[in-house]
């Protein structure tokens, strides 16, 4: 899930939060100057000051501090004053905005609550501190701050953690975490866990053993009994249990002063509005009972009747036609009639609801039960609200709401036309960017037009279904036929000399960088500012090497030049090959910058040791094949190492690295196969293809053949096809093996990732995890008719995700609530896949440089322009 801190500072593009304009809540300590003798820094949305001479440890007791919102100023004013006076280093949060948006419902959980925090030096100033400080904020409270402990009743709470960031690799998955530091000198992870824990080989001050003596003074008695959680948010949970009775039931969790919605209402206040809602419409049937509300560890819960089946959603993903290849008529006519019998029962329900005067107002596919006898029941009726009167409603999911419709009846309307749509072709998210609802102009429609068309292109809906749900989204939401035709966007003119569908997606990519800014050049997926701007996967280098590859003339030496600098100046703990600067350093040596591509990949080289992943994205396999694709004789030694190191992981050896987690081409076994496969076609040694065929065997141990003949790997409850961890990039890992050798079973588990690659709808228009890996698949697994026919239709269905925006034809990123242009998510690798798919033959390519020569579409991969007969060019 994407979190809403990303949301708030940019309604195109996913956003740093502390790009936000709060300027004018910003608290009062904000606007201080820095006193004399002190330091100020700020890091998001945090301010720090310190004194110039105080040298913090690394770690230690720190202290948090949490209150209320209406609090807040004076406690801050409070905490500010006092650590001045004790010379104590301090943090806090910049603004009333950035308060109430670490406290949202979907916050994360290990931040929730926490305005400041304050880091004593020793058990000594700790200490005092709290017996100095506590007493001034008697009286305050918030919201209790998960994994700490409270210090006596008041908003002061204490863990022991990091002081200064450190990283290292993780003991359970090897990715970079920060750590602290053992005794010993070995290093554990600095949990955020939402329990309090104290490392074993800490010893404890007294006043945390008073506060620990307090909390387990605290008993409660629940009178269910949970066995399983099935969610969690800020907020608090949801649970399965049973009650005295032996029923099975369902609690739900309120957090006080939690998990607040944009009016500022709590978990509590809306759990407590739900039990009423749940009474009122009791004996209806749509909704389950109310059975009871109870209190504990001052948490309130909710007690409902359990609906047994599963949702909508979880039904959908088991029956949805078109997540296998080539369903037949039968299928889809079946299909077809129990979807149309599921909007008329779900129409059924919500005029149930307002016949008791409610509005149910939440409406989406998660909120739908089907139960085993194919009956429905409605869920979660936090937000239902008065059918005449009642409240704006602020919250939803914004695939099933209208920016406009926030109230009465209008709010259910609008959400079944979307359910009713969403069941067909279940991307109505995309609606988010056609709030007009327009018409076709200009000879491409508009996205509710779009998806309706694709609806009924892809199953045998009934003679005008899609002319009702247009005139019903339409109508809910106030779109009428008069103001279509005078309000309608306006969209770019099409000709028979339009520009490529590529070129134009680069072309907004382009236009909207930010070469003065120093995280990012480009908008993309939030892991840009997880993993750093300049990276393959997010960042700089992928739409570099986009452009170079699709469009060389389009190619900014100003965008070359932000990627060497910040490459050079990457300070974050990834240096792999898709997630940090190795990658950057292969663009930068495609470009033909080999002495910064040298030592960029250096540098990514002294980071190896935070991270013990063996996969491309960010771990050994990923180093092996930048150093293989930079080129420099210097270089080749560390391929080797990696190649000893993944054999020795693969034959349950020592090797430092940790066995991958997760399945697909840039986390899992595949893309190590792909390694040794390369490095063989590099210095011939045969052994390194039996070490590629046994990573390749260990890959398809987690995968399945679906009963068409489809590949799949496996992902807990899922199934996964997509290219970068699923069926597609273990094909072409499959395919790159199976150039050098026969083997039948390899084989067939390449036959079945070719029949992925005719799987027909999926959620998301990027490369790695959506549309445009089919289509990039398709241009690179399939041969002939077959090749033309799927790299056809996955290029139309692209067209689904397409938006004329007025920046330019982008594509929305994961999640469809925010444009991407980069190369895993959005335009970039779009652009890749569109490209690699109008090239019938393998074409020499001038680089910026001035050099020949076919360059890899996915960067150091190995894939390049096929040959007229398939094969990869070299």
């Amino acid at each position: 899930m994407i979190g809403d801190a990303f949301l708030v500072a940019d309604p195109d593009f996913f956003e740093a939060p502390e790009r936000m304009d709060d300027s004018a809540e910003l608290f009062e300590v904000a606007r201080r100057p820095v006193p004399e003798g002190w330091g100020r820094a700020t890091r998001g949305l945090w301010i720090g000051f310190q004194p110039n001479e105080l040298r913090l440890p690394a770690q230690g007791w720190k202290v948090h501090l949490s209150v209320l919102p209406e609090q807040a100023d004076e406690a801050l004013r409070i905490v500010v004053e006092h650590c001045l006076g004790e010379g104590l280093a301090f943090k806090f949060l910049r603004s009333t905005r950035a308060h109430r948006l670490t406290n949202l419902k979907y916050a994360t959980r290990g931040a929730s609550g926490k305005l400041a925090a304050i880091y004593p030096e020793n058990e000594d100033r700790l200490e005092a501190l709290l017996d100095r400080l506590g007493p001034k904020l008697a009286g305050l409270a918030g919201p209790y701050v998960l994994g700490d402990l409270r210090w006596g009743a008041g908003p002061l709470y204490l863990r022991y953690g990091a002081f200064l960031d450190r990283w290292a690799a993780a003991e359970d998955d090897g990715e970079p975490t920060l750590v602290i530091e053992r005794p010993d000198a070995s290093c554990e992870p600095d949990r955020r866990d939402p329990v309090f824990r104290v490392p074993e080989w800490v010893s404890t001050p007294r006043v945390v053993e008073q506060a620990l003596a307090a909390a387990a003074e605290v008993e409660a008695s629940l009178p269910v009994q949970i066995t399983d959680a099935l969610h969690h948010s800020n907020a608090g949970g949801v649970y399965v249990g049973e009650d005295a009775d032996g029923r099975a039931v369902v609690v739900k969790e309120a957090r006080p002063w939690a998990g607040l919605d944009p009016t500022g209402r709590d978990a509590v206040g809306r759990l407590g509005h739900e039990a009423n809602v749940l009474r009122r419409l009791d004996g209806s049937g749509v909704l389950p009972r109310c059975l009871g509300e109870f209190t504990a560890w001052e948490h309130h819960f909710l007690i409902e009747e359990l609906v047994d089946g599963d949702s909508l959603h979880t039904y959908l993903t088991d029956h949805y036609p078109y997540l296998h290849p080539d369903p037949s008529a039968a299928e889809l006519a079946a299909y077809t009639d129990w979807a149309l019998g599921v909007g008329d029962d779900v129409a059924a329900a919500l005029a149930a609801v307002h016949e008791r005067g409610l509005v149910f107002a939440d409406l989406h596919a998660n909120n739908v039960m089907v139960r085993p006898d194919g009956s429905i029941s409605l869920i979660d009726g936090e937000l239902a609200t008065d059918l005449d009167g009642g409240s704006p409603v602020l919250l939803g999911d914004p695939a099933f709401r209208h920016r406009d419709v926030r109230s009465g009846r209008a709010l259910d309307d609008y959400a079944l036309a979307c359910l009713r749509l969403s069941v067909f072709v279940p991307l109505t998210g995309l609606l988010v960017w056609d709030p007009e609802l327009a018409p076709a102009t200009g000879g491409r429609a508009g996205v509710a037009e779009r998806l309706v068309a694709a609806a009924t292109e892809l199953f045998p809906l009934p003679a005008g279904w899609g002319a009702g749900i247009l005139a019903e989204l339409r109508r809910v939401s106030g779109r009428s036929a008069a103001h279509l035709t005078t309000g309608a966007v306006e969209r770019p003119a099409r000709s028979a000399e339009d520009v490529p569908l590529e070129r134009r997606l680069l072309q907004s990519t382009l236009a909207a960088a930010t070469p003065e800014r120093t995280d990012r050049l480009f908008p993309a997926d939030p892991g840009v500012f997880s993993y750093g701007g300049h990276g393959l996967a997010y960042g700089a280098a992928g739409v570099v090497h986009a452009v170079a590859t699709v469009a060389p003339d389009l190619l900014d030496p100003v965008h070359v030049d932000w990627l060497a600098e910040r490459a050079l100046r990457a300070e974050g703990p990834y240096g792999g090959l898709y997630a940090g600067t190795a990658g950057a350093a292969v663009v930068l040596a495609e470009l033909g910058r080999p002495d910064e591509a040298f030592e960029v990949f250096v540098a990514a080289r002294g980071k190896r040791h935070l991270d013990t992943t063996a996969g491309i994205f960010n771990g050994a396999a990923g180093h092996g094949l930048a150093a293989l694709a930079i080129g420099d004789p210097a270089l080749a030694d560390a391929a080797v190492a990696d190649a000893f190191a993944l054999r020795a992981l693969l034959a349950g050896e020592e090797s430092g690295l940790t066995e991958p987690l997760e399945g697909g081409l840039l986390r899992g076994w595949s893309g190590i196969g792909l390694y040794f496969v390369r490095l063989y076609e590099r210095i011939g040694d045969p052994r390194l293809l039996d070490d590629a065929a046994s990573a390749l065997r260990r890959e398809l141990d987690g995968c399945l053949i679906d009963e068409a003949g489809a590949l799949h790997v496996r992902d807990g409850g899922r199934i996964l096809l997509y290219l970068g961890d699923g069926a597609i990039g273990v094909g072409l890992a499959l395919q790159a093996y199976l150039r050098h050798r026969d083997d039948p079973d390899l084989a067939a588990a390449l036959a079945a990732a070719r029949r992925t690659c005719r799987i027909g709808v999926v959620l998301f228009g990027g490369l790695f995890n959506g549309r445009a890996g089919l289509l990039l698949g398709s241009a690179l697994l399939l041969d002939g008719s077959e090749r033309d026919e799927m790299t056809a239709v996955h290029r139309e269905r692209l067209g689904w995700h397409l938006i004329d925006h007025p920046r330019g034809l982008s594509l929305p990123g994961d999640g469809l609530v925010r444009l991407s242009g980069d190369l895993a998510t959005g335009a970039a690798g779009a652009a890749l896949a569109l490209h690699a798919a109008r090239s019938r033959a393998a074409r020499p390519q001038t680089s910026p440089a001035g050099s020949t020569g076919g360059w890899d579409l996915l960067p150091a991969l190995g894939f390049g322009p096929q040959h007229p007969e398939g094969g990869e060019s070299r």
